[in-house]
């Protein structure tokens, strides 16, 4: 009598822990949130800028040369909808939504790694893409919304590779750094004046500890796509550095008699160093629930006077960088009078919502950790998050 070995059972696929399974419900619970009150609040066509990019989108290649038409990095996604769905509402409107998904989904992700407390990050993540300011134009085609979503995603990607590299996983954070000078350098494609955002990136690699090669790599994967402008300007137009003589002409272009009005307007309100700094709270003070970023920007500092957290300063960086670098462009003016940047104009300070949302709502979580360490306290960081969620996004 023989007997066959009985065969090995096929190895059984690692489940997903508990905390892994929450965290990817409350991450789609996230987008869903976010791609139902997009969808609600969705806003009928703009007759202006968005038009424009459109128009090229649909008319690509034969399209002139100028300061819209050459941001190819905005221009090529709306590009590639047009060819999937038609010059239709689908691709009008698809590149948009998705962007604003991007942006939910990077800060949850974010908020996620550097503290780990799932409701505050989908709470952060709805404040950021979800308040009334950022929905005033998350509808449309425009390069300040999508320049904030990518390079919201590039920060995502450089926590990610720390984290990787953290725990010995060389080849995903590779991946995750190279994605990040990807998204880096797509960021500069959709939006000329977007390295103003590397004193973020220098922070970061600095307060992350990357290696200097990891950091060589970023680099290298951020300036060949960025160099991407460069070969598009030479097959098109002959000319490697089309798009900068573009930007540069406009220094000398004469500007039309309303707009040197408005600009008269607004030199009236920046006076000084003090004015130009206080153009975002009273940018933020202009909306009916503004008050709720304005206070936030005052738990952000208390946060960072209280505690010498690296993860505070990480997003500070970023938050005070922009700030000032804005605040700088207030006071700048062209040979013509424009300012290089409207600086009054809320669309140009959306990259500074998620790390001002995020530095807020982490402040929340240490404060909480820190001088409410009884039973149950756990609870209280969540519920602040949600509460200040409802108040900021709910008209």
């Amino acid at each position: 009598m023989t007997t066959e070995p009985i065969p090995a059972a096929p190895p059984r696929s690692p489940r997903l822990s508990r905390d892994t399974r929450l965290d990817l419900a409350a991450g789609g619970i996230v987008v869903v949130v976010y791609a139902i009150v997009q969808l609600a609040l969705l806003l009928g066509p703009q007759p202006f800028d968005p038009a424009k990019y459109f128009d090229t989108a649909v008319e690509f290649p034969n399209v002139p040369r100028d300061y819209w038409t050459l941001r190819i990095g905005l221009i090529a996604p709306v590009r590639i909808a047009v060819l999937l769905f038609g010059p239709s509402g689908a691709s009008l409107y698809g590149v948009p939504f998705a962007l604003g998904l991007v942006l939910a989904g990077s800060v949850f992700g974010t908020m996620l790694l550097l503290f780990r407390e799932r409701v505050l990050a989908a709470a952060a993540a709805l404040v950021t893409s979800l308040n009334a300011s950022y929905l005033l134009n998350s509808s449309f085609i425009f390069p300040d919304t999508a320049a904030t979503a990518t390079f919201a995603a590039a920060f995502l990607c450089l926590v990610l590779a720390a984290r990787a590299a953290e725990r010995g996983g060389g080849r995903a954070a590779t991946v995750a750094v190279v994605s990040a000078g990807v998204l880096l350098g797509w960021t500069y494609l959709i939006r000329e004046f977007s390295p103003i955002l590397l004193p973020a990136v220098i922070a970061a690699l600095v307060l992350l500890r990357y290696t200097w090669r990891r950091a060589a790599l970023l680099a290298g994967a951020a300036i060949a796509t960025a160099s991407l402008e460069l070969l598009y300007g030479w097959l098109r137009y002959g000319e490697a550095f089309v798009h900068a003589q573009t930007v540069l002409d406009r220094r000398d272009k004469p500007i039309r008699e309303g707009r040197r009005r408005l600009m008269e307007q607004i030199q009236e309100q920046l006076d000084g160093p003090l004015d130009a700094v206080l153009v975002f709270p009273r940018l933020l003070l202009s909306w009916d629930t503004g008050w709720i970023f304005v206070m936030l920007v005052a738990v952000f500092a208390v946060g960072l006077v209280l505690f010498r957290d690296r993860r505070l300063w990480l997003l500070a960086a970023w938050f005070l960088g922009f700030w000032a670098v804005m605040a700088a462009f207030g006071l700048w003016r062209l040979p013509t009078g424009e300012l290089i940047v409207n600086v009054t104009n809320i669309r140009y300070w959306y990259p500074i919502f998620p790390p001002l949302v995020m530095g807020a709502f982490g402040t929340v979580y240490l404060l909480v950790r820190t001088y409410a360490p009884s039973r149950g306290a756990w609870l209280l960081s969540p519920a602040i998050g949600a509460a200040l969620a409802v108040t900021a996004v709910v008209p």
